[in-house]
């Protein structure tokens, strides 16, 4: 019999108290351990809730989480006995959570030393900043230190250049020279040359180093296709050039003197960077990834294909190069094999990136990006000496497992005392103390540092510290101001995210004296580590107050929200605000009519929804295009494959889009939203979106590997080659076609696929309008309204605000967008009409924000939240951003945290309101046809035929295939589309004038006639 009908273990628990030594309530400022309901006191019948879940029956944890007092995932007899305690005394007045530092500062530079992210925090890098082009991942110090070297890898200036950088390191001033490349930076050993591979075409450049100038670059090395060299350096004598493929997956050796190019041994997953051991003989390879480097990779032989622990993924590869012109495989150093969450294999991989050897050469220290951990090897016997966890910050309550430091370069001193690890996803650079005789290391503080810092130099005496920072200090606005928008041209879309991220170079002197007490405490303030003090108060919270009954849990830990039970997300394609509700009328919105394309006249719904319910104008997209974005608003982060390689494949660079958007190597360590759910056993239903997809795929029931459901997927198949042949069909949702093509469908939808609607698109098609998503799923809610039971959390793809550029035949831009907010409004009416309506809360935003401008920020996106408990008319300046917006749904299911980035953002607390609105939305028609892109040659004026000339080239058959051209592309249809318009209101007009002047003769005519007739 469930406890909950005996009293009898209550006392027993009461007994126990009675015979313990009093157990203190937790400290003030912690979560009220047994108050469920957040009311300020635990009661009896929270209590009997809390025996029944250590018996493991009678409920779920995640309805009662502060029950679980170490965060355990288990409720224990202490934990029980310290909620008897506070049943017998009181909760704490105060409880303490986690906000981002920004308040409501908007997102972008404040000087050239500091700014404000997306995600809310702050960056202040130490030291002399030197602006530099776009995403610098490499640097290089020359012998003489007069000189350091910088890559830009980023997506390129206004003429798609890259370009490597020359910093004199005593003028600082910075000379540039334009060389395709990316992703490797090699000197020779005297300095006067220098390497740089170009993945594009399969080559490796050298550039002479002459008097302080690079020279023009020449080819010294031509590989074979699809090797896209990427990480390469340099024999000890000068003589031979050894690079890594990241696609072919092996190593090269080129001879210096002779030209000879030869290849050598095949091993490791996308392999990184190389390093030469002390001696020369030995080559150590980081293998970032876990799939082969090619699309077809994604199914590779033998099976099972997504096991993370596989031979050679996520390792350091030593290559024997005695004989250098026959490089040979010696062995393979597993990396971070062993790492789990919730009992789950990590299936994102360990992500070995950036290599530092000793001084001595005995030790290699290699950065576990994907771990956040920095893994020793002993060069001797090649094993791995120990692993050093690198996240110090104490996450209130949290494991402190949570992923988030991302470690991406390392330096060392010259004593080897001295480690530097460069965390990009905190800003900073981290001091360790090292004792290699002893093999004992100590993290000694902190170093804070601008956006995402991504390589390190040390002069040889460890007094100078050099930091790439591949974002510098954030980016503002991107708005009219960067284009003339009556020019014909329309300028070549200089406003283009990807390019105006600018990167940075910190000069730190006296690194070896930087007080790191001072350093970690700012590191700290500037990622929001230290937690806010609020007092819980009845009724109306201030500022720094906690209302009891809040329908938003207050924080990780707490249970599940009690007003609201079901919680939808709705993810859009590629807006900024201003170009949606530039000119929204709310009181006090920061906008920029001009910069608005899809107004009231195109979007009736969304703004007819920001002004029932509740919206900010100052809510950003933490990514800058779609395949991170996704990444952000699905697993509350992105992985370091992710960041630095999405600007050079948007840029046209070779590496795939199978391999960038599908691999496991942008999969983080929790893995993203729907293993979570799965994890904590929140029912849930996807409707379209791919990444679901792939990660229920890929993660398995265990989290891949032979735990993994491809050989579900085979089964269902028939054979590899059958599932190869028309995995298309399942990202259409064209489930009548997988039938017609052998494939068992039923498997799909039980088995594999088991919350996922599979005949609902997860991809743009121009024949799928989101009209018909919405008709798909509003069919589904009235199979729910009818079983009575809804899942909890549903997570709803509408894309077609993405546009299908002006591509003849397509939808025009206008069209496109206005059958999105026409499929948004049949949504949210659905919805607020249902029997499930009095207890959810709807929630709105888009991936990115990449294809249009904003005054403000080019990160600003439009955000929506909906349902009874939010406020009605509400505008919000606080600062926020997708990740926000997944804690809060997180609070409000009892789940989470999966990063560092959603437990220490800001949640969106002051939309909500304790005193709900039950008054639902009725949907609004649209005064926007259904209209196609005329082509080149029947566009009405010049700018719908460039319009379509431009789109032409484009691949607009799936999201962010196009790049810049496509916001170039959507001014054009807008001035073109506006054009007609005002042309056929002209001829309106005129016919009108006609008319009037045509009937007012026939009137004077008549009028004379009757005259005459008198």
């Amino acid at each position: 019999m469930p406890l909950s009908q005996s009293f009898r273990p209550l006392v027993t628990m009461l007994g126990i108290t009675l015979l313990l030594a009093a157990l203190p309530a937790r400290a003030h400022g912690a979560l009220c351990v047994g108050d469920c309901n957040d009311d300020g006191e635990v009661t009896v019948e929270e209590l009997v809730y809390g025996v029944n879940l250590a018996l493991g029956s009678g409920g779920a944890l995640r309805l009662c989480r502060p029950l679980d007092a170490n965060g355990d995932h288990l409720v224990t007899v202490e934990e029980l006995v310290r909620a008897v305690n506070v049943a017998l005394a009181t909760c704490p007045a105060s409880i303490e959570v986690y906000r981002a530092p920004a308040g409501e500062a908007v997102a972008g530079p404040q000087s050239s030393a500091s700014g404000v992210l997306p995600n809310g925090r702050r960056v202040e890098p130490m030291g002399e900043q030197v602006p530099i082009d776009t995403f610098p991942l490499n640097l290089a110090l020359t012998p003489d230190e007069a000189h350091v070297i910088v890559t830009n890898d980023g997506f390129g200036n206004d003429n798609f250049q890259r370009n490597l950088q020359v910093i004199e390191t005593a003028s600082r001033t910075v000379s540039r020279v334009p060389v395709p490349h990316y992703l490797g930076l090699a000197l020779s050993p005297d300095g006067e040359q220098v390497f740089v591979p170009n993945g594009t075409l399969n080559t490796v450049q050298r550039l002479r180093f002459e008097h302080g100038e690079l020279q023009p670059p020449e080819v010294v090395a031509t590989l074979a296709d699809g090797t896209f060299p990427t990480g390469l350096t340099v024999s000890h004598d000068g003589r031979y050039l050894y690079v890594v493929g990241l696609r072919s997956n092996a190593l090269w050796t080129v001879d210096l003197q002779t030209g000879e190019t030869m290849h050598g041994p095949d091993f490791g997953n996308f392999p990184y960077s190389v390093k030469l051991a002390a001696d020369g003989q030995h080559a150590f390879v980081t293998s970032w990834g876990l799939n082969n480097g090619n699309p077809s990779g994604l199914i590779p032989a033998p099976l099972p294909p997504f096991d993370p622990n596989g031979f050679s993924r996520s390792s350091v590869i030593v290559v024997d190069l005695s004989n250098p012109t026959q490089p040979r495989l010696q062995k393979s150093i597993p990396i971070g094999r062993s790492a789990h969450i919730d009992n789950r294999t990590v299936f994102g991989g360990s992500h070995p990136t950036a290599m530092t050897l000793s001084p001595d050469g005995a030790l290699l220290y290699v950065t576990a990006t994907n771990l956040d951990s920095l893994a020793v090897i002993d060069t001797a016997t090649f094993t791995l000496a120990t692993e050093l966890q690198l996240n110090r910050f104490d996450s209130g309550g949290a494991s402190l497992g949570l992923q988030g430091l991302y470690p991406d370069a390392v330096t060392v001193s010259a004593d080897g005392r001295r480690i530097y690890v460069a965390d990009a996803g905190i800003n900073a650079v981290q001091v360790i103390a090292a004792d290699p005789a002893a093999r004992t290391f100590q993290s000694l503080g902190f170093i804070p540092t601008g956006w995402y810092p991504s390589a390190l130099a040390l002069t040889h005496d460890g007094t100078r510290l050099y930091v790439a920072n591949a974002k510098g200090v954030g980016v503002g606005g991107n708005g009219a101001e960067l284009i003339d928008i009556s020019d014909e041209n329309l300028g070549a879309t200089p406003y283009y995210i990807g390019r105006i991220i600018k990167g940075s170079v910190s000069i730190i002197d006296g690194v070896d004296h930087v007080d790191l007490d001072a350093g970690t405490a700012t590191v700290r303030a500037l990622n929001g580590f230290d937690p806010v003090t609020v007092q819980r108060v009845d009724g109306h919270a201030g500022d720094g107050d906690l209302e009891h009954g809040h329908p938003l849990p207050p924080d990780f830990g707490s249970s599940a929200s009690q007003q609201i039970k079901h919680v939808v997300f709705i993810l859009k394609e590629n807006r900024t605000y201003d170009q949606v509700f530039g000119d929204l009328d709310l009181p006090g919105a920061s906008r920029d009519s001009r910069l608005t394309l899809f107004g009231d006249d195109v979007t009736p719904n969304h703004h007819a929804l920001a002004r029932q319910f509740a919206t900010g104008d100052n809510f950003y997209c933490d990514a800058e295009v779609s395949i991170p974005g996704h990444e952000w608003t699905d697993q509350g982060n992105d992985t370091d494959w992710t960041e630095k390689t999405w600007p050079f494949n948007y840029n046209g660079g070779g590496i795939s889009d199978a391999m960038a958007q599908t691999g496991q190597e942008g999969f983080s360590k929790a893995g993203y939203i729907f293993e979570l759910m799965d994890r904590e056993q929140v029912p849930f239903r996807v409707y379209g979106e791919a990444f679901a997809l792939l990660s229920r795929l890929e993660a398995g029931k265990n989290g891949g590997g032979v735990q993994g459901l491809f050989s579900k997927l085979v089964q269902a198949a028939g054979s590899v080659s059958n599932l190869a042949a028309n995995a298309g069909l399942i990202f259409a949702g064209d489930v009548a076609a997988l039938s017609a093509a052998g494939i068992n469908v039923d498997i799909l939808k039980n088995e594999v696929w088991p919350n996922f609607k599979l005949d609902y698109p997860s991809n743009i098609l121009p024949d799928k309008t989101d009209v018909q998503r919405a008709r798909l799923f509003i069919d589904e809610l009235d199979q729910y309204t009818t079983s009575g039971e809804l899942p909890q959390f549903l997570f709803i793809w509408l894309p077609n605000d993405h546009t299908f550029g002006a591509t003849p035949n397509m939808p025009t831009p206008r069209a496109a967008v206005a059958d999105n907010d026409r499929g948004l409004g049949m949504v949210i009416d659905a919805l607020s009409h249902s029997p499930f309506w009095n207890d959810m809360a709807i929630f709105i935003s888009e991936d990115d924000a990449q294809d249009a401008q904003d005054h403000v920020s080019a990160h600003r996106t439009i955000d929506l939240a909906i349902g009874p408990y939010i406020k009605h008319g509400f505008l919000s300046h606080v600062h926020h951003s997708n990740v926000s917006m997944l804690k809060t749904m997180e609070l409000l299911l009892g789940v989470g945290p999966q990063s560092q980035y959603d437990r220490y953002t800001t949640d969106m607390r002051d939309y909500f309101t304790t005193t709900p609105d039950f008054t639902p939305y009725t949907a609004l028609s649209s005064a926007v046809a259904a209209e196609v892109n005329p082509s080149a040659v029947d566009a009405g004026n010049a700018y719908l035929r460039e319009a379509a000339e431009v789109s032409s080239g484009l691949n607009l058959s799936d999201y962010d295939e196009a790049g810049p051209e496509l916001s170039r592309v959507l001014w054009l249809a807008h001035v073109g589309e506006r054009f007609e318009r005002e042309k056929h209101l002209a001829v309106m007009l005129t016919l009108a004038f006609v008319t009037l002047l045509i009937l007012g003769g026939a009137a004077m005519q008549r009028k004379r006639s009757m005259v005459s007739g008198l």
